[in-house]
């Protein structure tokens, strides 16, 4: 909508201030030149080209460095045959560096305020929702104000294997699914141009 208001706005400016500066000029007697009245439209038209050309090139720089943030999680049973690996990151696919501005994470009913308990309230709930119960091998991140990932760059957030044991692959996929379900994200982040954006995942989304 804003590519189509800012030239119409123009426009309407420039047609205003020819038709002013003309209209005037015959009211009070300055009966300008036709020399003088086509520089006078040519200067106001370099003008609003000008301002034009000025607010295309900033969005096209806008657009150039847009992030955009995906946050993938899957299950992999083949990296180690006695384990079954779940692993949820976060990944820019966009084309310019993303920023942190807010980034909220629940693990069940916890919610995580810190670096510090991110990754002990993991590996409870790795052990409250699995058969691992101390066995299992977790990794969890937390992401700070203020950090950024290049385009990209992938960062994973929370990562689990938990033994195979006598399961079979179906069973350890539903096991993990419903430790993905316990896992609620939502982050907030911008560009360098201080555009906002937002992206998540709750329980419809796990």
């Amino acid at each position: 909508m804003s590519t189509f208001i800012a030239p119409a706005i123009l426009s309407a400016v420039f047609v205003f201030i020819f038709g002013f500066a003309l209209g005037h000029s015959w009211e009070f007697g300055w009966q300008l030149s036709i020399g003088v009245t086509v520089s006078l439209f040519v200067a106001v038209l370099s003008l609003v080209t000008t301002v034009h050309h000025s607010y295309a090139v900033r969005r096209h720089n806008k657009l150039q460095v847009k992030p955009q943030l995906v946050i993938e999680s899957y299950l992999d049973g083949t990296i180690k045959e006695d384990f079954l690996i779940y692993t949820l990151s976060l990944k820019n696919v966009g084309l310019g560096p993303a920023i942190i501005s807010r980034y909220s994470v629940n693990l069940g009913n916890t919610k995580i305020e810190d670096s510090d308990s991110v990754f002990i309230e993991f590996l409870k709930l790795v052990n409250n929702s699995t058969h691992a119960k101390g066995r299992s091998i977790t990794e969890a991140r937390y992401l700070e104000e203020g950090e950024a990932l290049d385009k990209g760059q992938e960062k994973i957030l929370f990562k689990t294997q938990i033994p195979k044991d006598d399961l079979t692959f179906m069973k350890g996929r539903e096991i993990l699914k419903k430790l993905a379900k316990e896992i609620q994200i939502s982050i907030k982040y911008r560009c360098h141009y201080g555009m906002d954006f937002e992206v998540g995942r709750g329980n419809k989304n796990a």
